[in-house]
Order: structure tokens, then sequence, then C-alpha cells
């Protein structure tokens, strides 16, 4: 939920701003009873000792930047004993902060922290604070194994090499960023064989081993809030995996997967990874596999298959051609696999084009696109096509089918195909290829070649002028009717989708449409409200109709065998 800052933005205005947001589990002891209670919430805690009931503003900053890490208490001195928190070191007497950690049951032991600001006192904190667990060889392969096994707790891992660094100590609030993880270190100049397994090629690198197997490395800006949120994306994405030569050689052998070979240094391909993982989650990995490639390591892979550009991202389909992904979005590339994986559009040769174009009867209509892979207008235009295919899927006996011009030289030669996109369209009322319709239009979007093939497709929609129209609605039987204009955008965009709810409807409903252009006085009577307006009409139904307030075609064909059922429940009373 947001929450603006209004009126003055001084300093001062905007630190109240923050504090007053700031969350904490900041706590204040005033008696030895509550401090007995509380004390067992937490192993470890920061106390800092006061002589007053006031809490200084730093102190909220403090506990909000190691809120989850340990307890954090402002203890009043003038109640209770803080004598007993010092440290046995009579040195370090006079510190007002206290590191407190539990050793066993009862034993708790103290060490002083050097008062100073925030960031200052948390680094000195985490010094203090239990070190994430350095993994060995035998422990890593342990903890790994459990997940290949179905665990369900991911494990990230920080792999490191020489001295200390900032981020070495920072690492340390992951466990309270993410509790659900296991978290370990792996020290690279100690276990080099390991690291070299897993192409550790810079350091600090962070990597995730997700359920089922396989992990995924981090790339991006080394802070803990990115970490964090990568990780928890990245172990949710159990279908999307980061292979090497070897797991590439036996993903595209044992089902389809889709490969992104990509550069961590490519911004695109940052900006990718994460969409990724989102369409991975739309598939069990019996259907298909996701996996990258990082073409800085595993150049020779990426040389073999031709990678000159990243990212590059392939679908490989076992007995298919790869086919590469178009668009970035993780929707562009769950419909990309789809289309793919269930393809409505027939990939034609030279042997099937003659037998199911070349042998068609007259009540078959194909379109047939004659493609490329070089060419670049052809990429523009294949995820286009593919949309037009599931558009004309309802659509009795139109066939969509593609011919890759590369593959079927042959075939591309016999017709004459000279320059690609090149779309033809054979259509109702011939047989083969008699009769050839060749698209000629710069518009090469799924709804302007929807509408051109409109132009050969028997429409059920019935064109009405005013008599006709009240002779239909006399008659009682069910009818849906749009009320257009032909000079309104919206109504020439919607007019296909009207066409194909028509074929879904007929015989039970019959489809019509009035220019309320030409007939304005009808459409005036009926007060229609704007263009395109859809309503039905039928037993039990007002005079002017029941509006349907939608333009998506599955509501409206919905809504009308709805309206339907109440005609027919109507007429039966």
């Amino acid at each position: 939920e947001e929450d603006l800052l209004t009126g003055s933005r001084s300093k001062e205005e905007l630190r109240n701003y923050i504090l007053e947001r700031l969350r904490t589990d900041l706590i204040r002891v005033k008696s030895q009873k509550f401090w007995e209670r509380e004390k067992l919430n937490h192993d470890n805690w920061l106390l800092i000792l006061e002589n007053s009931h006031y809490v200084q503003p730093e102190y909220y900053i403090i506990a909000g930047m190691l809120r989850g890490l340990l307890g954090v208490a402002v203890v009043h001195c003038g109640i209770m004993p803080c004598s007993e928190f010092k440290p046995v070191n009579t040195n370090e007497i006079t510190s007002d902060m206290v590191y407190l950690s539990k050793q066993n049951k009862d034993v708790w032991i103290s060490a002083a922290i050097e008062n100073g600001n925030p960031r200052d006192v948390v680094t000195r904190v985490l010094h203090n604070l239990p070190d994430i667990n350095y993994l060995t060889p035998d422990s890593f392969e342990a903890l790994t194994k459990q997940l290949e096994l179905g665990s369900d707790v991911p494990l990230l891992i920080y792999f490191q090499l020489g001295a200390q660094t900032d981020l070495h100590l920072e690492v340390k609030k992951l466990t309270a960023l993410l509790p659900n993880f296991n978290i370990g270190r792996v020290q690279c100049g100690r276990w080099p064989d390991l690291c070299r397994s897993l192409s550790i090629n810079r350091y600090p690198m962070v990597a995730v081993f997700k359920r089922g197997g396989g992990h995924e490395m981090f790339h991006g800006k080394t802070t803990l809030d990115a970490i964090a949120r990568f990780a928890k994306e990245s172990a949710a994405a159990t279908n999307f995996k980061e292979i090497n030569p070897d797991e590439f050689g036996r993903a595209i052998n044992q089902g389809p997967v889709l490969v992104d070979f990509y550069a961590p240094w490519c911004p695109p391909c940052l900006r990718l990874l994460p969409e990724l993982r989102k369409a991975s989650a739309e598939f069990d990995p019996s259907v298909i596999s996701f996996a990258s490639v990082d073409c800085t390591i595993h150049m020779e892979l990426c040389r073999q298959h031709r990678v000159n550009v990243y990212p590059t991202t392939m679908l490989y389909n076992m007995t298919k051609k790869p086919m590469t992904l178009g668009g970035r979005k993780a929707n562009h590339i769950v419909e990309f696999v789809e289309d793919t994986i269930r393809p409505k559009v027939t990939d034609l040769t030279l042997d099937s084009f003659y037998e199911m174009v070349g042998k068609k009867q007259t009540d078959t209509l194909w379109l047939v696109g004659f493609f490329t892979h070089w060419c670049g207008p052809c990429q523009q235009m294949d995820p286009q096509y593919r949309k037009l295919a599931k558009m004309m899927m309802d659509i009795p006996k139109v066939k969509i089918g593609r011919v890759d011009c590369e593959e079927e030289v042959d075939l591309c030669s016999e017709q004459g195909v000279k320059y690609y996109p090149h779309l033809r369209l054979y259509p109702f009322g011939s047989k083969g290829l008699n009769t050839v319709m060749v698209h000629s239009g710069m518009q090469r979007d799924a709804q302007s070649l929807r509408r051109w093939m409109h132009n050969f497709i028997p429409s059920p929609v019935k064109e009405l002028t005013p008599d006709l129209f009240k002779s239909a609605i006399a008659s009682g039987n069910p009818w849906l009717i749009d009320f257009y204009a032909p000079w309104c955008g919206h109504c020439t965009v919607f007019e296909p989708d009207f066409i194909s709810i028509g074929q879904k409807l007929e015989g039970r409903i019959t489809t019509g449409k009035v220019n309320c252009d030409k007939y304005y006085q009808l459409c005036q009577q009926l007060s229609i409200p704007g263009y395109p307006t859809i309503r039905y009409f039928g037993i039990g139904i007002s005079r002017s109709g029941e509006e349907i307030y939608s333009q998506n075609p599955e509501i409206i064909y919905e809504e009308a065998l709805r309206l339907l059922k109440l005609s027919r429940k109507h007429d039966e009373l």
C-alpha cells in the first residue's frame, strides 16, 4: 500500500517520515520478569543500555537493519541491573551496547559493541553473529542429493575466493531474508574442483540449487535485496535450470526443451531470465523443460549452434529443426511454446503439400505461408501467423499451413515462390491448386490477415434492413445482432470475431447485423448507445433486446447461450 509524503521535504521531515514507517522488532526492557520471558525468543541479542526512558531514533534504525537476525532490546538501567550484562573483560565495562549470545541452556556470554553510527554498529554485530556454514564437497553433495530426491528446502550457496570483503559479512543477513532456505558458503581456494565443476569463473558468485535437481547462477547487482529476490524467483522455477554441454546433449534428446543462450554482461539477457522463469512455471517438465546456457563459459557449444547475438532462445523438439523465440515477455514465451508443441499450423513438406492442399475438395479452404529462417519479416510475422491459426481454428474446414523454403527448396521452386513471406489462399469452391489468391498487403498482423481471409469465407451473419429486423424479432426465434457503423474502427476489428461467433452458434441462434449509419432511425428507436453494440432477441426478452456488455468473443458466446436457455424456459412456461 502506497503512503505518499506530502508537505515539507526537509532532511528532518524525511527522516521522521522514514522512522515512522520503519519496521522493527525493538523492545524496551523495564523489568527482570519481562526480560526473562522475552530473551527466550532469540539465541542472540543486541542490548542497548540506557539510563532513561527515551529511545534514540538511531536505535530504531539499528533494529530495522538487524530485523530477523537477532533480538534488539533497550534496557533501562535505572530499573534493571545492567552490570550483569557487561562483558567479563573490565576494559569493556564502559560500553553501552552489548552483544549477548546463548551458549547452552542456561549460559549466555556477552561482548561489548562499540557505539557509533547505525551502519558501523550493524557491521560490528554481524562480526559477532554465527557464520553461515562452510560447505565441503561432501556436505554440498549431501544437500544437493536431498534436493534431487524431492526436498522442498532450496539451497543458496555463496562462492568466494580470497580476502574477506564487506559482502562476505553482509551475506549473513540472508538467513533473515531467506528463512526457508539452506544457506552455505564454499571457499573456492580450498575446494577448486567443486567450483570448477560448477563453472564458477568469477567471485563472489551466488547460485540457487532447486527441488528436483539443477541450479541457476545469479547475475545482477550484488545487493542483498537483489540476491534474495532472485533466490525466491529461482527456487520457485523448478522447471528452469542452467546446463553445460553434456547436460545440453541429454536435454535435447529427452524431449522438447527451450534453451536460452545468454551472456551475463548483456542487459536484454538479464531482463529475459525472469520472464523465462515465469513462463517455465506454466509447463510440467514432462511436457517441456526450460534451460539456459552461459555463452561466456560454454563458447564452443554456442558457436556450434550458430549463436552470434544475445539472447538467442531456441526450442528443440527432437524431430524438428530448432525454432527461434520472438517475444521476450512471459506471456509471449508461453504462447510460442504452446503453438510449437501443440501446433495449430500444419508444417507442409513436398509430399504433404500435394497430398493435402493439392487434393483439397471444394468444401475446404487452405492458407499456406512460405517462409525462410533468415528472412527478417518472416521472423516478425511468425508469431502473428501462429496467432492467426488459433483465431481460425473454430471455423470448420479452414486449414492453415506453412512451408519452410530452406528445407523444401524443390516445392518452393515448383510453386514459383520468389519472395518471403509469401501467402497463398486456396478458397472454398475450388479443387486443389486450381484457384489461388495471393496476399499482397503490407499489413501482416493477425487481425489484418484474419479480415483478409474472411473475404473468402461464407458468413452466417445476415445483413438486416428495418423490415427484415422487424420480421426477425416478430418470429420469436433467437437472434444475436451486431449494431455497427462502417466508419467505426472498433466495428471493423470486431467483425471477424462476430462472424466466428455466428459460425459457432449456427443452428441454435441466428446472427445478424444492422448498419446504423444507413438505418439511423431504427437504431435510435432501439436506443443504441454506441458501436459496436451486441443485443440478444428472443422469447421472454424485451423488444429492444438484451445487451451483452462485452466485445470478448468467448463471453458473448457464453452469454448468448445463457440467454437462449432462459428464452426456452420462458417458452415452456
